[in-house]
């Protein structure tokens, strides 16, 4: 089983911030 959580582009961005990965292109979600 599985959960879809949203999450905003400026969570991931702050998420991502934590690691040396450079900048975020894009994103998009799943479909649910």
């Amino acid at each position: 089983m599985s959960v879809y959580t949203p999450i905003e582009r400026d969570e991931l961005e702050a998420f991502l911030a934590r690691y040396d990965l450079g900048e975020l292109i894009d994103y998009q979600g799943i479909s649910a």
